[in-house]
This record gives C-alpha cells, structure tokens and sequence, in this order.
C-alpha cells in the first residue's frame, strides 16, 4: 500500500480531536471582545477617579456604560425586541425639518441623518 494511502486511511480511521477552526475563530472573537469591554470599563473607572479628585464628575462611567452588539450575536429574544423598537421608532414622525432632510418621515429617518451628519463631519474615515 503506498504511503499517502496509508497515512489517508489511518487520518480517517482516527477521531479527529482538533477544535474546528470555525469554532476556534468564533472563541478568539469572544475573548477579544470581552478583552476589550474589560479595557473599557478600566479605562472609564481611571477617568472618572481622575475628574473625581477634580472635583469633576463624569457623565459617561462604567456602571452607565452600553456596548454595542453585532445583530448575529443577540439572541432571539432579544431580536425580536430589536424589530419592535425600529418599528416603534418608525412609527413617530421625524424631528428634522423638512428644510434640512426633504423626505424624512419617520424618526428612523432622523436616525440615519444624524448618522450620516456625524459620519461626514468625520471625514467618512473607517472606525
């Protein structure tokens, strides 16, 4: 039997132990996800003990502070509650004036205009 043959057969007899890659990236995301949160909160505790001795007090510290979630990562609970909130959103009429977004009809629309404002005044660079 040649080699390669050999070594096919005994690669497909054995259980393969390795974890997927797939699941080895989605593990790497989430550490460097929670990495990052972790660095966050730290870095607002530092900031707000700082304004503190000050005598400064922060508006934006840890225990008030919310992390933006990819959508494929919420669950289906919280999906769900997402879809009501857009249609609720689109359901209030736009608190732009006609003069400023011709069109706008709902609060969605106030929504990305501010987007797209703030994307803008930051010369569109990537985040």
């Amino acid at each position: 039997m040649p080699l390669a043959v050999a070594l096919v057969s005994l690669a497909l007899a054995q259980p393969h132990a390795a974890p997927r890659e797939e699941d080895s990236e989605k593990q790497q995301v989430a550490k460097l996800i929670e990495e990052t949160n972790a660095d966050v909160l730290q870095s607002l505790d530092e900031r707000e003990e700082a304004m503190r001795k000050r005598g400064e007090q922060a508006s934006c510290n840890a225990r008030n502070i919310v992390f933006r979630r990819e959508y494929g990562s919420l669950s289906k609970q919280e999906r769900l509650n997402h879809i009501e909130a857009i249609k609720c959103l689109q359901k209030l009429p736009a608190r732009t004036h006609q003069s400023v977004a011709v069109g706008a009809k709902s609060r969605v629309c106030t929504s990305v205009l501010c987007y797209v404002a703030t994307r803008a005044s930051n010369g569109w660079r990537k985040q």
